[in-house]
């Protein structure tokens, strides 16, 4: 008899878990609002969602697309399709045999994480069984380095996650994290600041032209999840007006992507494109995708 399984995705972040224990509670609480409201937004019923460790698990309905829009929401590092089933080795092997059938590759590694430390295996051992069982029933070839498939085993007490796909996000932290700032925008290029800022954790309100004001609503439909709008305000490239209206929102900087030593304001004023090479600026420009 097949052993009961189902799906979900496993989110992992990183700079996050560094934190002192109640700031990183406060954080791991705002990546899963924020998770959460990324997936409503783009119509993925949410069935269950658990934070848990230095993951949050997620089952859904719209598979496909959650994975799509997972990517874009930041203080993700990265995120994995995993089947679950109770915990049980034989259950553990079978299904990582079907997952290296159905990949139909040749080399494979088995990596185990085991995070519960009751279980009679160590995670070498686990990783060991599960590789002579693939190599025993499909004549699978065990290689560590230059493997073409790793199948990864997530064991807890009850439910084990395995999968072999990975999928890179943008890492960062969670909006709402960090404080306001002020971005003012006048092209496609002055999108990349406000996507820094947005992906160190800020809230970001922006400012700048009417014509750039369709690229402000596709920078929010896809990048800005959190539970205050991204404000737009049309105004010109004054300082004095920015700090004003930058101060009634709350800010604490204003966020420019050219260097100007002219511009004098009581705020601060941040320019996070100071390091970056033209070719780093129109890589993610390329990523974001605002087109």
């Amino acid at each position: 008899m097949r052993c009961k399984m189902e799906k979900a995705i496993i989110v992992r972040y990183g700079e996050i878990g560094i934190k002192s224990y109640w700031v990183r509670r406060e954080f791991e609480k705002r990546l899963t609002d924020n998770i959460c409201r990324a997936l409503l937004e783009n119509k993925v019923e949410i069935q269950k969602i658990k934070q848990r460790g230095a993951r949050v698990y997620i089952w859904c309905k719209q598979f496909k697309k959650a994975l799509k829009v997972l990517r874009n929401v930041f203080g993700i590092v990265s995120y994995s399709p995993a089947y679950v089933i109770k915990t049980d080795l034989n259950e553990i092997k079978k299904l990582a045999l079907r997952i290296y059938k159905k990949s139909k590759k040749k080399k494979f590694r088995i990596t185990t994480r085991r995070r519960f430390k009751g279980f009679p295996l160590t995670s070498m051992q686990i990783s060991a069984d599960v590789g002579a069982y693939i190599v025993e029933k499909a004549k699978g070839k065990v290689d560590l380095e230059n493997y073409d498939i790793n199948i990864n085993i997530e064991l807890n007490k009850k439910q084990t996650f395995v999968f072999s796909e990975i999928y890179k996000a943008w890492g960062g932290l969670p909006i709402g994290t960090q404080g306001k700032v002020f971005c003012y925008v006048s092209n496609k290029k002055d999108f990349v600041c406000a996507f820094l800022m947005a992906r160190r954790g800020c809230e970001v309100i922006l400012g700048g032209s009417a014509k750039v004001k369709k690229f402000a609503r596709r920078f929010e439909k896809k990048f800005y999840f959190y539970e205050e709008p991204l404000y737009f305000i049309e105004i010109d490239k004054n300082i004095k007006k920015i700090e004003n209206e930058a101060k009634k929102f709350g800010a604490k900087a204003i966020v420019f992507s050219k260097v100007n030593l002219k511009e004098r304001s009581d705020l601060p004023i941040f320019y996070p494109l100071l390091g970056f090479s033209e070719k780093q600026i129109k890589k993610i420009l390329k990523e974001m995708s605002l087109d």
